[in-house]
């Protein structure tokens, strides 16, 4: 019977559409055959009241015994036809999902690359900025450095070959790739959280120094909570290292978490 079904799917014995059509119908041919030996039944206990001849019971009889020998071949087609019908569903929400993957890859690779050029660019940006001393503008400054900082935190590479289903074959290097920037130690837990496993290679340069002495007139001290926080160079700061900025950077860097104000600072001393 399991045989017979599958041949009338025609070659879509894998298809989830017509397993499952196979095993609807299954179960209205089982139905009707429950139908059929009842009605043979009724006829031969009728026969037998109307003392109906042995070859006429025996007719019946060899009726009921077809039917229900039918009906055993469709009760135990039933559950290799489940079986299959979940192996082909699962088959197709791989083929899906691969799909998907792929759709999903195709576009997550051209946003890593502008990504990566925005963090080339950000240098400069900061640089500019922290000479650029008012408050929309160092706003917009500690935006940057967090963000920045935030993808670096982030093996970019790694992640995008982890998309990929297939071996990575090793592309030449760029004739000029940009440089990382210093990568961050604060965690960064009000950011979107994305693949935390990849983080970036640690950097190997000599620290920048920490601000000695009292910051210069209209400047405050603050402790770098976030790294990648530019001092009043442009230079990305390691966490903990202590700089001087203008009252309004560090006061807008405070405000974000990615500063903390020294207490005996002026600024700190009169917040």
């Amino acid at each position: 019977m399991l045989n017979a079904i599958l041949n009338k799917l025609n070659g879509h014995a894998i298809a989830p559409d017509a397993l499952e059509e196979a095993l609807t119908q299954l179960g209205k041919d089982r139905e009707a055959t429950r139908t059929d030996i009842d009605s043979i039944n009724q006829r031969r206990r009728q026969a037998l009241l109307d003392d109906a001849s042995d070859s006429e019971i025996d007719k019946l009889d060899r009726l009921v015994d077809r039917a229900t020998i039918r009906l055993e071949k469709l009760n135990i087609s039933e559950q290799p036809l489940r079986e299959r019908l979940t192996a082909a569903q699962g088959e197709a929400r791989k083929k899906t999902l691969a799909r998907e993957r792929a759709a999903f890859r195709a576009e997550f690779d051209p946003f890593c690359d502008e990504l990566r050029s925005a963090v080339a660019r950000a240098p400069q940006l900061l640089a500019i900025g922290s000479r650029a001393d008012s408050g929309a503008v160092n706003e917009a400054v500690s935006v940057v450095a967090f963000v920045t900082a935030w993808v670096n935190e982030r093996n970019l590479e790694a992640l995008q070959s982890s998309l990929d289903p297939q071996p990575i074959v090793a592309k030449a290097a760029p004739a000029a790739a940009p440089a990382r920037l210093p990568k961050p130690k604060a965690s960064m837990q009000h950011a979107v959280s994305l693949a935390d496993a990849w983080k970036a290679p640690r950097r190997h340069g000599k620290p920048l120094p920490d601000h000695v002495g009292p910051p210069p007139e209209g400047h405050v001290l603050a402790v770098v909570i976030n790294a990648g926080f530019p001092d009043g160079d442009g230079n990305l700061s390691r966490a903990g290292r202590r700089i001087a900025l203008p009252r309004a950077t560090a006061e807008a860097g405070a405000r974000n978490g990615s500063l903390e104000l020294v207490k005996d600072s002026p600024a700190a001393a009169g917040a």
